[in-house]
């Protein structure tokens, strides 16, 4: 997930990342291919124009976290990164912490859009899920690709972004479980079903090799949820307690015998 070298007059276009969502789930997905799309605005549109210097401190906000981490990161980096006066960077954010949310909350809501677009696309149902859950696991090995200090804006459990890695997964989650009542599931409630596939997805994230098992363990579990074997064999009836075949043991008979 590379940044364009130029940053000056272009928007931060996170939230019009291309996923290459069907490479993933081909097992042909590699991080670079994970891009933005960074388009020129209106150079007389003064709040486009704002907006693309928002979009160069959070760039700059994301360099900093790839080079130092959250927590080493300072406004004077991100100000150097963006070319730009520490004064003049509060002008688009409030703090670091502010920077680093509005980060955080780019790529999670472009992570979304390609989602919605993946849930909304062609296909049958079960192909729009596993685009679904291609698109949830291309943002962290994007991410993850370029430097490990990428995962804090991945935590659910920390303290600045939390909430908005919890609320990105429970709107996955509603995607889901959409796409599950319209493949008509009857072995459970669509809301597991969908919440089975996101356990699927995030036990693969840190795997080196998940882009090649998504295909494989997503075709398995979707396939065993919408469509489980009608012919499994029956379980035997209980046998009797003492012997494989059933028949009373021995000691069981003599006291029979004995009443």
């Amino acid at each position: 997930m590379r940044l364009p070298e130029d940053l000056h007059g272009k928007n931060l276009a996170i939230d019009n990342l291309t996923f290459c969502v069907e490479n993933v789930i081909t097992s042909d997905f590699t991080p670079d291919r994970l891009v933005r799309v960074a388009e020129p605005s209106d150079p007389g549109d003064a709040g486009a124009m704002t907006r693309d210097r928002r979009g160069e401190v959070l760039e700059a906000t994301y360099e900093c976290l790839t080079q130092y981490g959250v927590r080493r990161t300072t406004m004077e980096d991100i100000a150097a990164v963006a070319g730009m006066s520490r004064a003049a960077v509060y002008q688009y954010v409030r703090n670091k912490d502010d920077a680093f949310r509005g980060l955080a909350i780019r790529l999670h809501e472009g992570a979304l859009e390609e989602a919605r677009a993946a849930a909304d696309g062609e296909g049958t149902p079960e192909q729009r899920i596993r685009g679904v859950l291609g698109v949830k696991l291309a943002l962290v090995l994007g991410m993850l690709s370029d430097s490990p200090h990428t995962a804090e804006l991945l935590d659910e459990k920390g303290r600045l972004f939390g909430d908005i890695c919890t609320d990105f997964t429970a709107e996955i989650a509603k995607m889901l479980t959409k796409l599950f009542s319209e493949a008509g599931i009857t072995t459970m409630r669509p809301r597991q079903a969908a919440e089975i596939c996101v356990a699927l997805v995030v036990g693969l994230e840190r795997r080196p090799d998940a882009a090649q098992l998504l295909r494989p363990a997503a075709d398995a579990v979707i396939d065993g949820l919408v469509r489980p074997s009608m012919s499994a064999p029956r379980s035997a009836p209980p046998r009797s307690p003492g012997t494989a075949s059933g028949r009373a043991p021995a000691w069981s008979r003599a006291e029979s015998a004995k009443r």
